[in-house]
């Protein structure tokens, strides 16, 4: 991107530039029922003293992909660890899982057979912390479902605690029992492994 102000004020060139930018992401983005985030990112420019918009509103429009890779290519290995130490993982693993989670979105959204299948990428599995995932994952499936809905499970309790998706998730099996726990990489007896326990 180009230097958001010059001498205080905004270039004509750099303002068309970003405008280009962002009403491309626009376009190749479905909007959503909002458009918050880009009248956001327009109006930011006259409140912040910073060249560039605040990174809260840039990742409101990035796509899960785009996080991916911006999280994952962040130059400073502190930086991913600053981010990842606050859901107590270590960064290869989040970096890891970040990517992973980006490809399984893929393959649902192009609605591909997901319950059953294995995948090619898989995540960096957790070995030390934190201890409910080391302790609940399936080494000896690793590229099954199971491991990826363990994660998700652990990350939507530390982003948004007392969530019911645990419990949408087991709603799903029961109206749908043709997809086996089994065929998607669950163990026997993970119904009283901690994570999904009420």
């Amino acid at each position: 991107l180009c230097t958001w102000a010059v001498h205080g004020r905004v270039s004509e060139f750099c303002a068309s530039r970003y405008l280009l930018l962002f009403f491309f992401l626009m376009i190749r983005r479905p909007p959503r029922s909002t458009l918050f985030p880009y009248t956001t990112l327009f109006r930011s420019r006259n409140k912040y003293e910073e060249p560039m918009p605040p990174i809260w509103a840039v990742v409101e429009i990035m796509t899960l992909g785009q996080l991916s890779k911006w999280f994952g290519n962040l130059t400073h290995g502190k930086d991913r660890n600053a981010v990842a130490l606050g859901y107590d993982l270590d960064e290869i693993n989040l970096t890891s899982f970040l990517h992973h989670l980006s490809t399984m979105r893929n393959v649902c959204a192009h609605h591909s057979r997901l319950w059953n299948r294995e995948f090619t990428f898989t995540y960096k599995l957790p070995r030390k912390r934190p201890r409910l995932v080391v302790d609940c994952v399936n080494r000896q499936e690793p590229r099954k479902l199971y491991n990826t809905l363990v994660m998700l499970e652990y990350l939507m309790e530390k982003i948004s605690p007392g969530t019911h998706w645990k419990q949408r998730l087991f709603k799903l099996f029961q109206d749908h029992p043709v997809a086996e726990p089994k065929a998607m990489g669950f163990p026997e007896k993970w119904q009283s492994q901690p994570i999904w326990m009420n």
